[in-house]
């Protein structure tokens, strides 16, 4: 089980309610919705998420076996996994170039996350779903005006959300570390020598 599938779920969440969303943190958020031609389409909704912190609920001695060992019945299985749980918290921008439908976005979105307060994660290797809790902790209206000179008017509302105490589960049967390709960025490097 992977953090990753935490985005992974908040992202079909709001693509379930408004096709026009990407997973991408506010600074790359208008970039990467670009299309060919460098346009944007607006509205539009990005997520990120803003820290995962260890949740310390589980430790049963100060820095020793944090996370829980237990055992589950998956599909009459025995499952011996090990669990770490962490507060998820997730930052949604609300982007449009009119003051109104952003805010009706905004309101219909926390709405929604009032009426549907989950996400729904599924775990692969215990073949099983899980409906965790979520919770909105902040609402801010993100308005640069003086950036309206250089992109035209764009307003923005932001909605915090957190998901505490998320697993993820360490099933006893899979290797924890698996191999994982190394991939090389070179920067600055001209030809046979590095630019310094």
């Amino acid at each position: 089980m992977s953090l990753h599938l935490y985005d992974t779920a908040l992202l079909n969440k709001l693509k379930s309610v408004f096709e026009n969303v990407v997973d991408a943190s506010d600074e790359k958020a208008l970039q990467l919705s670009e299309d060919s031609e460098a346009m944007v389409y607006l509205p539009l909704i990005s997520f990120w998420r803003l820290n995962n912190n260890l949740s310390t609920e589980y430790a049963q001695a100060p820095l020793k076996n944090l996370g829980r060992r237990g055992t589950r019945m998956i599909n009459d299985a025995k499952l011996v996994n090990y669990e770490l749980a962490f507060n998820l918290e997730y930052q949604i921008d609300i982007w449009s170039d009119r003051r109104s439908e952003c805010d009706d976005l905004f309101t219909e979105l926390v709405l929604f996350f009032l009426q549907e307060p989950n996400l729904v994660i599924y775990d692969e290797n215990a073949k099983q779903e899980y409906v965790l809790p979520v919770t909105i902790t902040e609402t801010v209206t993100n308005v640069d005006l003086t950036q309206f000179s250089d992109k035209g008017n764009l307003y923005r509302q932001v909605i915090t959300l957190s998901v505490p105490n998320a697993p993820v589960l360490f099933p006893k049967k899979h290797k924890i570390i698996r191999t994982r390709i190394v991939k090389w960025v070179l920067e600055n490097f001209r030809g046979d020598r590095f630019d310094i």
